[in-house]
């Protein structure tokens, strides 16, 4: 039983012996052989790039036609002014047309302005105890006693007055005060229509002008003084 335990011990030494002295030849060996062929690897692929390289300068490449290239500068030129004539065409377009708004807006105004009735004086003052305004003319006519005129103020009626007196030495006359809506908007100017200097007065919307006078002159045909006519209390302006 010894000897038989001995047999295969030595065996196995045997074989391992073997197997370490196979592995450490072969090893070195398999290790110059993949050396070596990574080498010729490596050669090869830098030929090969070598060689397209110098095929690449072999053929040279085409050189672009100088009739071609100047036909696509020509070209290029050309869209160029075609581009900044539609921007010079379109700015043009755009004065002229703001031009031409400009022009309608300041036809409009002229035309309102013509449109709107032509202010006959300017509030000096308002006397709130007699509800009566003093009104100096700016035109070279003064109304009749008893013309029904408006006080405007932004393109807006304040309040009506019925014209009490006329006196032409001064170029100014009164008027009796009366509250209004002429605006049709349900809404008051002010918070009670008040007139102050400055408003302008006019012939009340669909009133005839005739019934306006030159100074000095009455439509009755009497003397100055005996068309004026007179009031019973001293006003007192209050500016």
């Amino acid at each position: 039983m010894n000897s038989f335990r001995i047999a295969i011990l030595s065996i196995l030494i045997a074989a391992v012996g073997i197997m370490g002295v196979v592995v450490y030849m072969t090893i070195p060996s398999m290790k110059d052989r993949k050396t070596e062929y990574d080498n010729s690897r490596a050669d090869r692929e830098r030929r090969e790039r070598q060689e397209a390289e110098a095929t690449e300068e072999v053929t040279p490449k085409p050189a672009e036609d100088s009739a071609l290239a100047r036909a696509r500068a020509e070209h290029r030129e050309a869209a160029e002014r075609r581009e900044q004539e539609v921007n010079n065409t379109e700015e043009q377009l755009a004065l002229e047309s703001g031009l031409r708004k400009e022009r309608e807006a300041r036809s409009r105004q002229a035309a309102e302005e013509a449109a709107a009735p032509t202010a006959l004086g300017l509030v000096q003052s308002y006397d709130t105890n007699w509800n009566i305004i003093t009104v100096k003319s700016v035109t070279d006519k003064l109304p009749d006693k008893g013309t029904l005129l408006a006080v405007r103020r932004e393109g807006l009626i304040v309040c009506e007055a019925t014209v009490t007196n006329v006196e032409p030495e001064v170029d100014a006359f009164t008027a009796e005060m009366r509250y209004t809506d002429q605006n049709n908007n349900g809404e008051d100017l002010n918070t009670n229509n008040t007139p102050v200097p400055g408003d302008q007065v006019i012939l009340f919307p669909g009133a005839s002008d005739s019934g306006l006078s030159l100074p000095g002159n009455s439509t009755s045909g009497g003397s100055t003084e005996d068309a004026l006519p007179t009031i019973d209390a001293t006003l007192v302006p209050v500016p």
